[in-house]
Formats: structure tokens, C-alpha cells, sequence
């Protein structure tokens, strides 16, 4: 924290800080004048804010992260590649579209029978809508969730 403090109140500085909580020391390696350590403690309740709004924001970025993930964990990475080409054949099948014109619909469900392949696709774009309704959901959290730390932030600064 004491590094934070040190950068904000002397952006591009050569410095280290060296040492624990308990005791550490300044190894100043600049050849402008050092910050007086009073100025260094008046600032750590700002650089300590920022420090856990920063923590605030990682940890709902990985909530969300995991949350989303876990929508989609049990398709492999490679199956999911695919859904592009599965819902526009979807969308191609409930459209009216030949067989041939649904090769990957076609050796998903082994059959050829344009009523298998319509069942099929509406299966497929109801799950592609699930996932966009769950994922829309998730989305609105995060944003939720970061505009209020950001909120919480803001207003930590002007006290």
C-alpha cells in the first residue's frame, strides 16, 4: 500500500519499498525530492479505498466469470464451437430447408426425416435461447454489481 501511495503522489518515480507491515523501509532511487512520510500517511486511507474497490471489482468479475462458465460446463469447449452452425441450421430446418442443406443436423440426429430434424432444431434453439436469457442475467448482475462499487467509490473519494 505504502507503493500505491508513494506512485500517487509521485507518478513516474524510482523507487522500491523494501521490508513487511511491521517494519520496511524506502530505497529511494530518484534524484527528485523524496515525499515527506506525512504526506505518504495522508494519503494511504485514499490508496487503501482504491485498493479494496480494485479487490471488490476482481471478485465480482470472477464470480461472474465462474457463474458463466458453469452455464455451459457440461458441452466441451469443441461442442460449443459448433452452435453457430447447429442454430442456423435450426433456423434453415424450421424454415422449410431441404435435408441436404443440414449436414450437421443431419449426422447429429443420423436421420434424414425433415420432422426429426424440425423436433431437433426447435430443441436446439430453445436451449440457445436458455443460455441467452441465462447469460443476459448474469450480465445485468455484473454490471449491477460493478456500477454499485463504482457508486460506492465515488463517493468514498469526495469523504
Amino acid at each position: 500500500m505504502i507503493f500505491e501511495a508513494i506512485k500517487r503522489l509521485v507518478p513516474d518515480a524510482k523507487f522500491a519499498v523494501i521490508g513487511n507491515k511491521k517494519e520496511w523501509r524506502i530505497d529511494w532511487q530518484d534524484e527528485r525530492a523524496k515525499p515527506h512520510l506525512s504526506e505518504i500517511l495522508e494519503i494511504l486511507p485514499a490508496v487503501e479505498k482504491k485498493i479494496e474497490w480494485k479487490e471488490k471489482k476482481q471478485n465480482i468479475i470472477s464470480e461472474f466469470v465462474t457463474k458463466m462458465k458453469a452455464l455451459v460446463t457440461e458441452y466441451p469447449d469443441t461442442e460449443q464451437k459448433t452452435w453457430p452452425v447447429q442454430t442456423g441450421e435450426a433456423r434453415k430446418a424450421l424454415a422449410g430447408a431441404a435435408a441436404e442443406e443440414l449436414p450437421m443436423l443431419t449426422n447429429i440426429t443420423g436421420s434424414e426425416d425433415l420432422d426429426v430434424l424440425k423436433s431437433f432444431a426447435v430443441k436446439v434453439l430453445e436451449k440457445e435461447k436458455a443460455l441467452a436469457e441465462a447469460s443476459g442475467a448474469l450480465l445485468k448482475w455484473k454490471r449491477e454489481a460493478l456500477k454499485q462499487i463504482e457508486t460506492e467509490g465515488i463517493v468514498a473519494e469526495a469523504d
